[in-house]
C-alpha cells in the first residue's frame, strides 16, 4: 500500500490543504502542537471512520462540517477515499461517503465503507466492530501515546492482540467454540440419559395395551355382526314403509280433494242453472228488440248531406244579406229622388230640377226596387225549403241512430246468449268429469283402506328393531371409545419409545462427537496454532532483537520474548523489569517490537506488500548516538514508503523527503522542503 495524496478541509487546525505523498522516505517536522501527528490521524480517519477517536476532535472550531480525501494504490490500483463529518443538533456524525476505483465511484455508508476497506486491504478482521484495523494500528501506525502500550499488556490480551495482526485468530476461536460445542454436548447428553428413563416400563405397557385392544376389537366385531343382521331387517320394514307411506300419502291427498271436488261440482250445477235463467230472460229481450225494430221505417228526405245543406243555407242568408242591402240602397235613392221633385232645385249646386228626367229616373228606380223585393221573396222561401229539409234530415238522422243502437243491442243480446250457451257446455263437460273423477277417487280409497293399519304394524316392528339397534350402538360406541382411548395409548407410547430411541441414538452420536471434540479436533488445533505460533515466535524473536540490537549497539542489555510473546529484557544474565529502563531503552523495545511486527504482518497481508510503515516520533528519548542508528534500521526495512512524524532535527540527514509543518494564527500548514 501506497499514500498518494491526502486533502483535508476543516480538519483539526487544518483548512483546506493538499500533501502529494512521493516514496521512499518521508519526514514530516515542525513543532510540538504545530499539526503533524493530524495527518497521521487524517489518513487513518479516511480509511477506517472515526474508530475511538472523537468528532469533537476532528471538526475544527467553529466549523459545522470537515473531510478527509485519501488517494492510494494497491499492487498498481489506484483507489481514492472520501469521508466527512457534519455538526448537527445529536452531535457531530460521520455522512455518507464514497470509494472511486477504475471511474467508478460507490457511495456507502460508514460502516459499509469500514467492511470495504478491509476488503480491499485484505485486512482479515471483524467488520462489524466499529473501532479502527487492529492490523493497521499494530503494524502500519501507532500514535505516540500508543506506542509502548502493547508492551504493557497482559500476556493473553498482548497474544490475541497478535493473533487478530498474523491473522490466525480462527485457532483460537476454533477451540473456545469447540469448547462450548463440548460442554452443550455433554450436558445435552445428561439430558438424554434423564429422558431415557423408563423406556423398560413404557415397553411392557405397550404389549399390555395390544393385548387388551386385541380383545375389545374381537368384542367390537360380534357387535357389529348383530348390527348388520338388525341393520338388514330395518332396511327391509324401511322400503315396506316407504311404499305404505307412499300410498298413503296419495290417501291422504286424495280425502283432502274430494270435498273440494264434491264442492266444485255443486258450484257448476248452481252456475248451470243460473245460467239456463239468464237465457230465457235474454231470449225475452231478443223477441221484443226485434218487435219494436220491425216497427221503425224510415227514409231519407235528400241525397244531399247535412253539409251540403248548411253550405246551402249560408249561402243563400249571404244572397239575402246582399239583396237586402241593395234594397236600402234602391230606396234611398228614390227617396232623394221624391225630395228633388218636390223640392226642384238640387241642394247641392243649386239648379233647377229638370221634372222629366228624375221621373223617368224614379221610375226606373222603382221598377228595380219592384224587382229586387221580388228577388227578396223568392231567397226567403229557399231558405225555409232549405231549412225544413234540414230539420227532416236531423230526424232522419235521430231515427236511424235509434234504429242502429237497438240493432246492436239485440246483436249484443244475442253474443250473450251464444256466450252462456258455450259457457252451459263447458259447465256440462266439466261436471261429467268431476262426477268420473269423484267416483274414481272414492274407489281408490275404498280399495286401500287397510293401509294406515299396516303401516302402524310396520311401524311398531321398526320401533323395536330401533330399541335393540340403539342397544349396540351404545355397547358399540362404548367400545369404540376404550378401543380408541387404548389405541391413543399405544400411539402416545409407542412415540414416546420411539422418541427414547431416537434419543438413545442420539446419545450415541453426541458420545461420539464429544469424544471426537476432545481427543482429536481440539488437541489437533491447538497443535496446528501452537506450532504456527512458534514458528511466527522465532521469527518474531529474531527480528525483535536484531533492531533492537541495532539500535542499542554495544548496550549490554539483551532482549528476546516467550511463547506468549512478552518481551524479556535481560542485563548481565538478570532479568529486569522494563519499567526499570531510560526513556530512550523503553522506545528502543518499543520500536524494534514494532518494528518486528510492522514485517511479519505484511508477510501475511497481501496488500502491505508495497512495504508501508507509518512512525510517529519514533526516538522519543533517543541519544545521538541511537538517533545516527535510525538510519540504518531504516536501510535495512526496504519499505518503499515509510512516514516519519517527528521534530527531531536530527532525522532530517537520512529521509529522501522533507515537509515542514508550521501553524499560523491557530491554522496549520505544509510544505515540502
Amino acid at each position: 500500500m501506497i499514500i498518494k495524496k491526502l486533502e483535508l478541509k476543516n480538519f483539526r487546525s487544518y483548512r483546506e490543504e493538499v500533501i502529494e505523498f512521493p516514496t521512499n522516505t518521508i519526514l514530516f517536522e515542525g513543532d510540538i502542537g504545530s499539526g503533524k501527528s493530524s495527518i497521521l490521524y487524517a489518513i487513518e480517519f479516511a480509511l477506517f471512520g472515526l474508530g475511538d477517536m472523537r468528532g469533537e476532535t476532528l471538526l475544527s472550531a467553529g466549523k459545522n462540517k470537515c473531510s478527509a480525501r485519501l488517494t492510494f494504490d494497491i499492487q498498481g490500483k489506484e483507489y481514492e477515499i472520501y469521508r466527512s463529518l457534519t455538526k448537527k443538533n445529536r452531535g457531530i456524525v460521520q455522512d455518507e461517503g464514497y470509494i472511486l476505483h477504475d471511474g467508478k465511484k460507490e457511495y456507502l455508508s460508514p460502516s459499509d465503507m469500514r467492511a470495504r476497506i478491509l476488503e480491499i486491504l485484505d485486512f482479515r478482521e471483524n467488520v462489524r466492530t466499529r473501532s479502527s484495523s487492529v492490523i493497521f494500528r499494530y503494524a502500519i501506525f501507532t500514535p505516540q501515546e500508543e506506542m509502548k502500550e502493547i508492551l504493557r499488556l497482559k500476556p493473553e490480551d498482548r497474544l490475541q492482540t497478535l493473533r487478530k495482526a498474523f491473522g490466525i485468530e480462527d485457532y483460537k476461536i476454533a477451540k473456545d467454540n469447540s469448547k462450548l460445542v463440548n460442554d452443550e454436548i455433554k450436558t445435552r447428553i445428561r439430558v438424554v440419559n434423564t429422558e431415557l428413563e423408563g423406556l423398560d416400563k413404557l415397553l411392557s405397557e405397550k404389549e399390555d395395551t395390544e393385548k387388551s385392544l386385541d380383545i375389545y376389537n374381537k368384542k367390537l366385531a360380534a357387535l357389529e355382526n348383530k348390527k348388520n343382521v338388525l341393520s338388514g331387517e330395518l332396511d327391509s320394514i324401511r322400503k315396506d314403509l316407504k311404499e305404505l307411506e307412499s300410498v298413503k300419502t296419495e290417501i291422504e291427498k286424495l280425502n283432502s280433494e274430494l270435498p273440494l271436488l264434491e264442492k266444485e261440482y255443486e258450484e257448476k250445477k248452481r252456475q248451470i242453472n243460473e245460467l239456463l235463467e239468464k237465457n230465457n230472460g235474454i231470449k225475452s229481450q231478443i223477441e221484443a228488440k226485434e218487435t219494436e225494430i220491425r216497427k221503425i221505417h224510415i227514409e231519407r228526405p235528400t241525397d244531399k248531406t247535412k253539409d251540403e245543406l248548411l253550405k246551402k243555407m249560408d249561402s243563400l242568408n249571404e244572397t239575402k244579406e246582399k239583396k237586402i242591402k241593395e234594397i236600402t240602397k234602391i230606396e234611398a235613392r228614390i227617396e232623394n229622388f221624391e225630395k228633388l221633385l218636390k223640392e226642384k232645385v238640387c241642394p247641392t249646386c243649386d239648379r233647377p230640377v229638370e221634372p222629366g228626367e228624375f221621373n223617368e229616373r224614379l221610375k226606373r228606380a222603382n221598377s228595380r226596387l219592384a224587382g229586387a223585393e221580388q228577388e227578396m221573396e223568392n231567397l226567403k222561401m229557399q231558405i225555409k225549403e232549405t231549412k225544413d229539409v234540414l230539420e227532416e234530415l236531423e230526424e232522419y238522422e235521430k231515427t236511424r241512430e235509434e234504429k242502429e243502437r237497438m240493432i246492436e243491442e239485440l246483436e249484443k243480446l244475442k253474443k250473450e246468449l251464444e256466450q252462456n250457451s258455450l259457457k252451459l257446455a263447458e259447465l256440462k263437460n266439466r261436471m261429467n268429469q268431476l262426477e268420473n273423477e269423484i267416483s274414481l277417487k272414492k274407489s281408490k280409497i275404498e280399495k286401500n283402506k287397510d293401509v294406515f293399519e299396516n303401516i302402524e304394524k310396520l311401524e311398531k316392528e321398526k320401533r323395536e328393531i330401533d330399541e335393540k339397534m340403539e342397544f349396540l350402538i351404545r355397547e358399540t360406541g362404548s367400545l369404540t371409545g376404550e378401543i380408541k382411548t387404548l389405541e391413543n395409548l399405544r400411539k402416545k407410547l409407542h412415540e414416546e419409545i420411539e422418541n427414547k430411541k431416537r434419543k438413545k441414538e442420539e446419545k450415541r452420536e453426541l458420545e461420539q462427537y464429544s469424544a471426537w471434540l476432545s481427543d482429536h479436533f481440539m488437541p489437533s488445533v491447538a497443535s496446528i496454532e501452537k506450532h504456527v505460533l512458534v514458528s511466527i515466535n522465532n521469527e518474531f524473536n529474531s527480528l525483535f532483537q536484531k533492531w533492537f540490537d541495532m539500535l542499542m549497539e554495544g548496550s549490554d542489555i539483551n532482549v528476546r520474548i516467550d511463547e506468549n510473546f512478552t518481551p524479556l529484557i535481560e542485563q548481565n544474565g538478570y532479568e529486569m523489569d522494563i519499567n526499570s529502563l531510560s526513556g530512550g531503552e523503553k522506545t528502543s523495545v518499543a520500536l524494534s517490537y514494532r518494528l518486528a511486527l510492522n514485517l511479519l504482518v505484511r508477510e501475511v497481508c497481501t496488500s502491505m506488500k508495497s512495504n508501508l510503515l507509518i512512525l510517529d516520533e519514533p526516538t522519543d528519548g533517543f541519544s545521538r548516538e541511537q538517533m545516527s542508528r535510525v538510519r540504518d534500521v531504516l536501510n535495512e526495512l526496504k519499505c518503499d514508503q515509510v512516514i516519519i512524524v517527528s521534530h527531531e532535527k536530527e532525522l532530517e540527514s537520512f529521509v529522501d523527503h522533507i515537509f515542514r509543518v508550521e501553524k499560523k494564527a491557530g491554522v496549520s500548514s505544509v510544505a515540502e522542503i
